[in-house]
């Protein structure tokens, strides 16, 4: 089995990124499913590419976890320096929190980057609540790569929730998707 990718901050946070995939397409998609005192989590969050627009979109009653592999990472969100953000250091197999704890996830481009999707999704499924809404994206594969979620993946993945809304690009495909 591949092992997880674990991407830097300078190639998540670098201006080609802001070409490639702007912020205000991705969080447009899913403006309207977050809502001011949500409990989000940014699962997977790089350097915090879009935790500064999740941080907004909730407020100052909500709460912004971002967790990522990286520690660089998690110390360039820490610099964001808000009162309702959370910066850990870990995994999407093993979140600290609580069943149903979470009213929101985003989880962008995480799931084909992890070797073990499927435990990475149950964790997902755990720590959101029930009628919670995810926001899943991943690349799409245009040859066998590990990892990597392929269409056969990709369907079992929605299969799991009721699916909102589902659309791809030329190199992405995402949904935003509840938890019954």
């Amino acid at each position: 089995m591949a092992a997880d990718r674990v991407i830097g901050p300078f190639v998540l946070a670098n201006p080609v990124r802001r070409l490639i995939e702007p912020k205000g397409k991705v969080i447009s998609r899913v403006r309207p499913f977050v809502q001011r005192g949500m409990r989000v989590l940014d699962l997977g969050s790089g350097p915090g590419y879009y935790t500064g627009e999740l941080l907004d979109l909730v407020g100052p009653d909500g709460l912004v976890v971002a967790i990522d592999p990286s520690q660089s990472s998690i110390d360039r969100i820490k610099k964001l320096d808000r009162q309702n953000l959370k910066a850990i250091v870990g995994t999407a197999y093993s979140i600290p929190f609580e069943d149903g704890y979470f009213d929101f996830i985003f989880a962008n481009l995480l799931l084909c980057c992890v070797a073990d999707y499927r435990a990475a999704l149950k964790e997902i499924m755990r720590v959101l609540r029930n009628g919670g809404i995810a926001y899943l994206s991943v690349t799409k594969q245009f040859f066998d790569a590990e990892p990597g979620i392929d269409d056969e993946k990709w369907k079992e993945v929605l299969g799991r929730f009721r699916v909102i809304k589902e659309d791809s690009s030329l190199t992405q495909r995402w949904a935003i998707v509840q938890k019954e």
